[in-house]
């Protein structure tokens, strides 16, 4: 038990600085392209508030660090909305996935799914999933919200094999389209999804495509 307490916190503090690096990577864009004049960063009144978006993230992301650790312990459960929580998903990467010319895509295929889950930790497991899709790829990512799975996929991409059975294990990193740029990260994110995964009695995989890779987030068991 006291095994599990120390890796428990040190996830934690791991996942809250990997969470800090979206806002973060979002706000220095947006200061260097307002400074250098570049395209439409120049617009400073446009992209001004969105600095300040940025920093009421990592504003919010730091106060949670100070609660966070006891999470695990008394993990509460209420209705979520799933489209509602991969829009904000989405909103959130949305810079760093203009940046690189990605497209983001979310598809519901039911009018209302809503799972009994801890909100915070599903939310952090897409944010996860998502800001991977957009660093391992040029072209698209895409959400999928299904009434017992989530689907977040990217394409083009492709998972090495010498490191697919391992892709969950911490400080994994791999490159999937041929720049040195992606061998970049600490190879924590698919790690920490996993954890929370876990935690919330969810499944979690990854798998090459055709084209693409996705990974499935997945429910266990009967509906409630």
């Amino acid at each position: 038990n006291l095994e599990e307490e120390i890796q428990r916190k040190e996830v934690y503090m791991r996942a809250t600085s990997h969470q800090l690096k979206t806002p973060i990577a979002a706000s220095m864009l947006l200061v260097d392209g307002m400074t250098a004049n570049i395209g439409k960063f120049a617009d400073r009144n446009v992209y001004l508030p969105e600095v300040k978006k940025q920093l009421k993230e990592m504003m919010s992301i730091v106060e949670e660090a100070s609660s966070i650790s006891g999470m695990a312990d008394s993990i509460e459960f209420e209705r979520v909305d799933l489209a509602e929580l991969c829009r904000e998903t989405i909103g959130k990467n949305r810079i760093n996935a203009d940046s690189k010319g990605i497209k983001l895509e979310l598809e519901t295929r039911e009018t209302e799914i809503r799972w009994e889950s801890n909100r915070g930790m599903l939310g952090k497991i897409l944010e996860n999933l998502v800001s991977n899709g957009i660093k391992h790829t040029e072209e698209n990512v895409k959400v999928i919200v299904e009434k017992r799975k989530i689907t977040v996929g990217n394409k083009p991409g492709h998972i090495d094999e010498s490191i697919f059975g391992s892709i969950f294990d911490p400080f994994v990193t791999g490159v999937d389209n041929g720049s040195s740029e992606d061998r970049k990260g600490h190879g924590l994110g698919l790690y920490i999804a996993k954890y929370f995964a876990g935690k919330l009695n969810l499944k979690l995989r990854g798998e090459n495509l055709q084209d693409g890779v996705q990974f499935v987030l997945e429910k266990r068991g009967r509906d409630d």
